[in-house]
Formats: C-alpha cells, sequence, structure tokens
C-alpha cells in the first residue's frame, strides 16, 4: 500500500484532513493524490514554517468543511421535515434544489426535476379561465423582487392532477448581494378551497333562504342577519 491508497482508506474510514508531503510532482501521481481531495501538497524539500502553514491551513479548511456539512445536514433534514413544497432555481431557470413535498405535488421524482428548466417542470394555471399564469420563480428574477401567485392558481401536476396552491418566491443572493436565483415555496390548499367552497354555499342559502336566519357570537353579539331577518324585524 503506497502513500496515495493509505490516504484513500483515512478518507473513507476517518474524518481527518490529509496533506501529502512527498517528492512526487509528476502528472500522473498528482492525478491520482487529487481523487483523494487533500488538504494539502507539500513538495520536498521544505521548511518548517512551510510545514507549520500547510498544516494551519489544512486544519482550518477541515474545520470549515465540517462546517459545511453539518449546515447542510440541517438544511436537508427542513426541507425534508416541512409539510410545504420548496424548490430554487439559479438565475437561469435551472432547478437546482427540490423537497420531498414539491416533488410530490409536482408530479416527478426529485431526480426529474432537479436540472430541468423550472418552466418544464412547475406549471401554473387560473382556476377559472384557464390562462397560464407566470412562472413565479422566473417572475421574481425577472422583476427582481418577491412575488406572490394570484387568487384560483392551479398546478398542472406531471400525474395529471390539477391541485390549487398558493406560494411565494423570493430571490436569493450570493455573498456579493448579486441575484443568483430564486426560491419557491407553495402548498397544497385543497381543503381550504373546499371550505371556501363550502362557506359560499352555506352563505348563498341564508341569503336567498325566505326564513329569518340570524347568528351570534357566544356572547350574544350578531354576525350575520339575512333578508328574510330585515324583513320580520
Amino acid at each position: 500500500v503506497d502513500g496515495i491508497q493509505a490516504a484513500e482508506q483515512i478518507r473513507t474510514f476517518a474524518d481527518l484532513p490529509i496533506i501529502y508531503l512527498t517528492a512526487h510532482s509528476d502528472d500522473q501521481t498528482l492525478a491520482r493524490a487529487q481523487q483523494t481531495e487533500p488538504h494539502g501538497y507539500l513538495l520536498k524539500p521544505f521548511e518548517d514554517r512551510e510545514l507549520r502553514l500547510t498544516i494551519e491551513i489544512a486544519l482550518y479548511k477541515h474545520r470549515m468543511e465540517r462546517q459545511l456539512r453539518d449546515n447542510e445536514r440541517w438544511l436537508g433534514a427542513v426541507l425534508r421535515g416541512i409539510g410545504e413544497g420548496v424548490i430554487a432555481s439559479d438565475v437561469q431557470g435551472i432547478v437546482r434544489l427540490v423537497n420531498p413535498v414539491a416533488a410530490d405535488l409536482i408530479g416527478r421524482s426529485a431526480v426529474d426535476i432537479v436540472g430541468r428548466p423550472i418552466a418544464e417542470v412547475f406549471t401554473v394555471v387560473d382556476a377559472q379561465t384557464r390562462a397560464p399564469l407566470p412562472n413565479p420563480l422566473l417572475q421574481a428574477i425577472g422583476e427582481q423582487k418577491s412575488v406572490t401567485l394570484p387568487e384560483r392558481a392551479l398546478l398542472l401536476s406531471g400525474d395529471g392532477r390539477e391541485i390549487p396552491i398558493d406560494d411565494s418566491a423570493a430571490l436569493i443572493h450570493d455573498s456579493r448581494s448579486r441575484i443568483a436565483g430564486a426560491v419557491l415555496v407553495f402548498r397544497d390548499i385543497t381543503e381550504r378551497r373546499r371550505e371556501e367552497v363550502v362557506r359560499e354555499r352555506l352563505a348563498a342559502i341564508v341569503k336567498s333562504s325566505d326564513d329569518a336566519i340570524i347568528s351570534t357570537e357566544l356572547g350574544g353579539v350578531i354576525t350575520t342577519w339575512n333578508s328574510a331577518a330585515e324583513k320580520m324585524f
């Protein structure tokens, strides 16, 4: 087992930073070493100061990488655990991230969604006119501001479902405050729409009824009073 093979074993079984200290600088050796993702590569002969700096940089880089992995695990757990769909794209509108809820509502697998243009996988129309609605992610990027879908928006799922949703899209900025993309958070509001329909029907019945119908709060304060009640009282 040579040094590169040993480093590969260390990388596989232990979360430790690796520095190569070697006399080899040929392309083949460098290519093999790069595959193990080392944190430093120091050629002989070397000075003590060079070794110390290389070790300090490697340890710092390793800490930052571990922190980044921990943050990614936290973010992944949050995205998997929330009950809303989350999908994000870059400024070109290419999907870079999608959580399981979003994939289920869209009606495609996450593998099929990531890497594709958002316009191909997320289609919304007006529930009444069936007219296409602007893609909220592309709209947010184009207008450079947060946007929300209008009411009565329907998501046309890839498996044939038509799902009433509401959503909001916000911009993503990089470390230089430049727009790097946008993220869309949306939810299935089927039950809410059903409740709204029931309330609308009840309201229509109350309004058109020839019987006087009055409703009050628990404290006795009147909240509704239909036209038949107006006539009677």
